[in-house]
């Protein structure tokens, strides 16, 4: 009888191991591959940039690709992260002109600029404002949703400090600035947007520099880019 039991107990707790060790060896769900389109762009060559809107129907775009699709990824929490860096010959243009004025003690030295090192990121929120449960799909075929977006560069100031900044869309922890909006077209295709009347903020930060953020805006900053996974 005591066999048995001593049996049975090494049994269940060989299966109890088997199915942690499982949990804690599942992998995540696989990134999923995109394409990301801008609907204004920018012409070369960076010294001179020429914005392109189809038609010349929205000449106000203030986040442009150039020109050609980015490949890219849906993360496992399948929300957008668009990376573009170096050695890619690949850009992005920020115009912050549709805003305040530079004011005594703004970081900010740009009204445009033209980027080879900047990251966007989506992040779907729910009715609530919190953050959805499977992001971009989340969205039901023909829906929409809000969302927060981020673009974040860095850039050196004229006495060397490394500058981190971000635009933000996030109204919840940037007061001043709205989220965008994400409508889902079919089940591999969402188109994110911001309108004239939809506000970002700027945020600046000297790297490893204790309350040193800075918020400017609120900008206008609208745009529009479309999200195809494969």
């Amino acid at each position: 009888m005591k066999t048995r039991l001593v049996a049975s107990m090494l049994t269940a707790m060989a299966v109890l191991l088997a199915t942690v060790t499982e949990v804690r060896t599942a992998k995540p769900s696989p990134d999923i591959p995109i394409t990301v389109t801008y609907r204004c762009g920018i012409s070369v060559p960076i010294s001179s940039p020429v914005p392109d809107c189809p038609d010349n129907e929205f000449p106000n775009d203030a986040v442009r690709g150039d020109l050609a699709p980015y490949e890219s990824f849906l993360l496992a929490i399948r929300e957008l992260q668009l990376i573009i860096q170096p050695p890619q010959e690949r850009l992005l243009w920020l115009d912050f002109t549709n805003g305040p004025p530079r004011q005594t003690g703004s970081r900010r030295d740009f009204d445009t600029l033209l980027l080879n090192d900047v990251v966007m990121t989506t992040n779907v929120v729910n009715a609530l404002g919190q953050d959805a449960a499977g992001g971009l799909t989340s969205i039901p075929i023909g829906g929409a949703s809000e969302s927060k977006v981020k673009i974040a560069f860095n850039r050196l100031n004229a006495v060397g400090q490394l500058i981190q900044w971000a635009v933000r869309f996030n109204p919840i922890d940037y007061p001043g600035s709205n989220f965008v909006t994400i409508n889902r077209l079919s089940a591999n295709e969402w188109v994110v947007e911001a309108v004239a009347d939809d506000q970002a903020m700027l945020e600046s930060k000297i790297s490893r520099k204790h309350g040193s953020e800075l918020s400017e805006g609120p900008f206008s900053m609208p745009f529009r880019l479309t999200i195809v996974s494969h």
